[in-house]
């Protein structure tokens, strides 16, 4: 019964040790493009802002 238990524990930590490679790295990617994505709505806003106040808050 102890054996089987070790069994099973050692192949599901080589499981996630294995998983983590590649889903860390896709997590990576998304968690970059996030920011990108965030960085420049922030970018952009602050253009509609700059724009607006450039001339005189008609615009905002």
């Amino acid at each position: 019964m102890g054996d089987s238990k070790k069994k099973i524990v050692t192949n599901t930590a080589r499981f996630l040790s294995n998983s983590n490679l590649i889903y860390g790295s896709v997590s990576t990617i998304i968690a970059f493009l996030l920011w990108v994505h965030l960085s420049g709505l922030i970018f952009f806003f602050g253009a509609y802002l700059g724009k607006g106040y450039s001339r005189g808050g008609q615009d905002v």
